[in-house]
């Protein structure tokens, strides 16, 4: 039985922070596909997630947000999607401690829904469910949907990842500071953003990235 959700209702765990721009100081290329990199390089990669283990992290992941089918598209391997996912997870899982969890990590798609993109909410939720999928395959212990801008497709990232497994699933926005108080790009609110995600069952709401300072980030949270 996984064990992340009991624990939160007794303590704080502790998440990991960034991978994309730590991989970058250890070899891999800006504008690069991560993902990638982290499989041609697993020692490095593995290294990373020790140290932020060491350093008292609960859940370490990463290195997967972007491998999703449409921005694999850019480097021509979005046959790889399972793949790639499946393989940055379960060296993830090589290194961890038997206390600690891995987050497999879902980003947005890189394109917007119908009426404002090309895209339906029914091909978005298939490209999230194959990347939740490959994640889970992999040996996550916990699905994170991070950085997330709009609600819609955050919905369906969320409808796709509880369609094809039972880990437990945390829904993460990026906001920002403006004159109406803080909004993701689309405009969502703090206050929307929760009461939507916890009557569609996410497990866990929060936010992430954005240009928030750490007091602004308390507030988003409160």
């Amino acid at each position: 039985m996984n064990k992340i959700l009991p624990r939160l209702k007794s303590e704080i765990l502790v998440r990991n922070g960034a991978i994309g721009t730590m991989v970058h100081q250890k070899g891999a290329a800006l504008g690069g596909c991560i993902g990638q990199w982290i499989v041609d390089h697993p020692q490095p990669y593995q290294e990373l997630l020790l140290d932020y283990f060491q350093a008292g992290c609960h859940i370490c992941g990463g290195g997967t947000s972007g491998l999703n089918r449409f921005r694999l598209e850019k480097y021509g391997l979005q046959d790889k999607v399972r793949q790639l996912n499946e393989k940055v997870v379960s060296l993830a899982r090589e290194i961890k401690p038997p206390s600690g969890f891995i987050s497999g990590i879902i980003g947005p798609t890189g394109k917007f829904l119908k009426p404002a993109g090309d895209i339906s909410f029914e091909q978005a939720m298939g490209v999230f469910a194959e990347q939740a999928e490959a994640l889970a395959k992999g040996g996550a212990d916990l699905i994170s949907i991070d950085t997330m801008y709009d609600l819609e497709e955050a919905v369906a990232a969320l409808k796709a990842a509880r369609s094809v497994t039972a880990l437990p699933i945390s829904v993460s926005f990026a906001f920002d500071p403006g004159a109406k108080g803080f909004r993701t790009m689309m405009g969502l609110s703090p206050e929307a953003a929760a009461s939507h995600l916890e009557d569609e069952g996410a497990d866990i709401v929060g936010a992430n990235c954005g240009g928030l300072t750490l007091k602004q980030m308390t507030s988003v949270i409160e």
